[in-house]
C-alpha cells in the first residue's frame, strides 16, 4: 500500500482491513487455548500502539492484544510478518501475575515445541 493510499484511508476512518470483516472478540476467551495467529497489525491509542490480530480457529473475530503480545509482535520484521500471514504463528495465550501482583495476558509461541513451564 502506498503512502497516499494509507493516508486516504485515514481520511475515511478506515482501519485495518481484517477488522471490518469481523467482530471484536474478548482475548480472555483465548486464555488456555492454543491458537494460530494468521494476521496482525497495530493501532494507536492513548497509551501508544497496541496489536490487533486474528486467529484461524475463530474466523469471525479479531482481538486486541495486551502490552506483552504487542511488544512481541512489534519485534517482527516485515518479512516475518509475511511469514505469519502465509504459515500462521502458533501461540498459547495465558494469564499471569507480574512481580508487582498485576494480572497480564502473555503468549507462549510454538507451545508444542517449548517445554518450559508457563508462569501461571
Amino acid at each position: 500500500m502506498s503512502l497516499k493510499e494509507k493516508m486516504l484511508k485515514k481520511n475515511n476512518n478506515e482501519g485495518i482491513k481484517f477488522m471490518s470483516e469481523r467482530t471484536k472478540g474478548d482475548i480472555h476467551e483465548l486464555i488456555g487455548q492454543k491458537v494460530t495467529i494468521r494476521d496482525f497489525d497495530f493501532l494507536s491509542g492513548d497509551n501508544g500502539e497496541y496489536v490487533v490480530f486474528i486467529v484461524d480457529e475463530i474466523a469471525d473475530s479479531f482481538y486486541f492484544g495486551g502490552s506483552v503480545l504487542t511488544s512481541n509482535l512489534k519485534d517482527l520484521s516485515i518479512d516475518e510478518k509475511e511469514e505469519v500471514k502465509a504459515n500462521g504463528l502458533p501461540v498459547e495465550i495465558y494469564e499471569a501475575k507480574s512481580k508487582s501482583k498485576r494480572n497480564y495476558i502473555g503468549a507462549k509461541f510454538y507451545p508444542d515445541e517449548v517445554t518450559d513451564d508457563l508462569p501461571f
